[in-house]
């Protein structure tokens, strides 16, 4: 659950970034993203949506899908990372939306309200 909320504060503080095309700033955050993005499906094992847990069980009954899930959201960040190597402002802008949209699109399924 830390992982995640790391990551939530790493989007605010890109969003932050964005403003002043601080580009520099964004990879290590928008990396640290990706990485957990990678590591995610291996932090839900059968049985572990216990409290504090704010997973559904359909992260165990459609695993696939939830694997699919944290790739998409890995692909985002990798192209987030290259929208701010190339400082493309438009371009980062646009990938980091994109990254942000995928957490949104797999809380829809994943994650309790």
């Amino acid at each position: 659950m830390d992982r995640f909320v790391r990551s939530k504060d790493h989007l605010k503080s890109i969003k932050t970034h964005l403003q002043s095309s601080d580009f520099d700033t964004i990879l290590p955050l928008a990396a640290e993203i990706k990485d957990w993005a990678a590591e995610m499906p291996d932090y839900f094992p059968e049985g572990s949506n216990q409290k504090p847990s704010a997973a559904t069980a359909e992260i165990w009954v459609n695993f696939d899908g939830f694997k699919q899930a944290a790739k998409v959201h890995y692909d985002a960040a990798d192209r987030l990372i290259s929208a701010a190597t190339s400082k493309d402002l438009d371009a980062t802008i646009d990938a980091f939306s994109a990254t942000a949209a995928t957490c949104k699109s797999c809380h829809q399924t994943f994650r309790l309200d």
